[in-house]
């Protein structure tokens, strides 16, 4: 079998199980991913996978082999139910806890439930807020999720940070670097902006990556 025939084959796998990557299709078929790899450098395509397929969800091995004939041969009832397509990232939900801003004080960060979340906004460094005021609304209204990435502490003028602020708790802030100030803006008319000095610079939680809120 030359490259381009395991190749043909390989695409009807993924077609008939609604994979799109290497992994996904090894973890339908219960292999590594590895094992895909060599047999696409050896132009083979084991005959396992083929019954593989057969017994999970009656695919015809000579349609795989060389895309004739019916595609199915039988199902457990009788009819056939096109797959579910493999799971994205965007489909896999992460459990992470969230704190209510107004709760965060003297860094002290006690949970106050927690969020499914889409694998990609998950990230290791992320701490998700629920936010208790409206001091940044209308850009994030009272009650949005937001999340902040805590390895991105360094100010940069326009960018919006998580800033630590005695007795309110952990708030949402529009930063601009100004000599040896920083500048804290509000985007919310009725909250006054305030500054602090460059050297309490610590008190950024992080930058805000993303806001869930209801429109």
């Amino acid at each position: 079998m030359d490259s381009s025939s395991f190749d043909e084959i390989f695409r009807r796998f993924q077609s008939v199980t609604g994979t799109s990557t290497q992994q996904e299709l090894a973890d339908v078929l219960g292999i590594k991913q590895s094992t895909i790899s060599e047999s696409k450098k050896r132009g083979t395509v084991p005959p396992g996978w083929f019954l593989v397929l057969f017994e999970m969800r009656g695919v015809n091995p000579d349609w795989l082999k060389q895309g004739k004939g019916p595609i199915y041969l039988r199902t457990e009832d009788g009819r056939y139910m096109e797959p579910e397509p493999a799971a994205t990232p965007l489909g896999r939900g992460v459990s992470l806890p969230y704190y209510d801003s107004d709760r965060v004080q003297d860094g002290v960060w006690e949970p106050s439930g927690t969020i499914m979340l889409p694998e990609p906004y998950a990230g290791k460094e992320l701490r998700i807020l629920r936010i208790t005021g409206d001091s940044f609304s209308p850009t994030v209204r009272q009650g949005a999720f937001v999340g902040v990435d805590t390895s991105c502490v360094r100010p940069s003028s326009g960018s919006i940070f998580a800033v630590s602020v005695p007795f309110e708790g952990v708030v949402i802030k529009r930063v601009f670097c100004d000599s040896d100030t920083l500048l804290l803006r509000t985007d919310n008319p009725l909250h006054p902006s305030m500054s602090i000095p460059l050297a309490e610079a610590g008190r950024l939680i992080g930058r805000v990556a993303w806001v869930f809120q209801a429109i």
